[in-house]
Parts: C-alpha cells; structure tokens; sequence
C-alpha cells in the first residue's frame, strides 16, 4: 500500500468583512484550523503538501466547492497537487476544511468529520477522538452528494477525499488539540487498513490488534 500524502483546501476562507455576515458568508476558523491541521500532520512526519489551497474570492463570487467552481484556478491547483503527488507514487488524501457558528447544523460538536456512508475515515477519527478527548467531541455525518463537489471530483478521479467541520466557538487551543489527536490518528491509519485487508484476506478479524 502507498503512503498517503494529504493535501488541505479551504473553499470558503476568504471574509472580505473579517467576520460572516448574511450577505458575505464565509467561513470565520477555517484558515486558522487548515494550518494547525497543516502543522499537526507535520509534525507527526506524515507527508503533507507545503502548499494550502486557498480560494481567491469570496463564495458569493464562486463557491469553489459547487460544480461551477471547477473552473476556478484554486480548484486546478487542487488538481495539479493531486496528479504530482500521485506521479511520486502517493496515495492522496484531500482533507477539506469549514468551520461553522456554534448550535448551527452540527450542534455543539467541536468537529463534524463528513464522508461518504461505508467508508472508514469519519467513524474511526470520530471515535478516537471521542475517546481520547470525551464524548460528544465530534460526529460523523454523510457528505452531500451534490453540493460539495469537491469530495465528488476527488473521489470521483480516484482520490479519497473527507469534509472536517470545525465548530468556531473553539479557541486557537482547542483546534490545536483536535488536530494533534487526528494526526495520531492518521499516523496509526495505514498499519489499521492493512490489517483489515489481512483480515480480509484470511477471514480472521485482526482489527483490534495493536
């Protein structure tokens, strides 16, 4: 199995006001979680692109995570650094970062992690860090199948792809301590899928194994 190599956008970064108002949305923690999420893969020495992919205006110009963002250069940056870390012969992981106002949507969960249903990314990282930092931490949900395109492109072009929500009533302190767990977490990923595979393989359910 190729080692990942995660690559972090930030659709909805740009807030030409500073803050969210009804006629600029836009996403208040996001830029601050996207690089302490950076730092946090970092620093556990997974590989991480160097380069965040941020949007160049704000989502009432293009929403760069809608179909009609694909065009937009962000989303071919997005691309390119996905085709370069594949040609290296990594496994690419898109990591799309939001954050939310407190009580909307996700609650008062400190992070929503969003994938497709069946897949393993969202419940293994939420359960970890429910276990790791008390329950009701996180959550996992389903992504939607039609307004975040950029899951859909990514994972549509062979790529895996996952949405972290981040709750914007957390302090700088308390986005950093999700992040050092997930990127635990990520850390000890590759060795828990190959398990699963021998486990898969054998018919002998080694998945709890340290």
């Amino acid at each position: 199995m190729s080692l990942p190599h995660y690559i972090i956008i930030v659709p909805h970064s740009v807030c030409p006001l500073g803050v969210r108002t009804l006629q600029q949305p836009c996403d208040e923690l996001a830029a601050k979680a996207a690089m302490s999420l950076r730092s946090a893969i970092s620093q556990v020495g997974l590989s991480v692109d160097d380069t965040i992919v941020w949007a160049s205006q704000p989502r009432t110009v293009v929403d760069i995570n809608r179909i009609r963002g694909r065009y937009d250069p962000s989303r071919y940056q997005l691309r390119n650094l996905a085709r370069a870390a594949t040609e290296r012969g990594r496994r690419v992981v898109v990591i799309d970062v939001h954050s939310f106002p407190p009580g909307l949507v996700f609650g008062n969960y400190r992070l929503a992690v969003l994938d497709r249903p069946g897949t393993d990314f969202a419940v293994g990282l939420v359960g970890t860090l429910n276990q790791k930092l008390g329950p009701f931490t996180a959550a996992a949900y389903g992504i939607h199948p039609t307004e975040d395109d950029i899951h859909r492109e990514m994972t549509g072009l062979g790529y895996e792809a996952v949405l972290f929500e981040y709750n914007e009533n957390s302090e700088g302190g308390d986005v950093d301590q999700l992040n050092a767990v997930t990127a635990t977490w990520l850390k000890a990923r590759p060795s828990q899928l190959r398990r699963r595979m021998l486990s898969m393989l054998h018919g002998t359910d080694w998945s709890n194994l340290s």
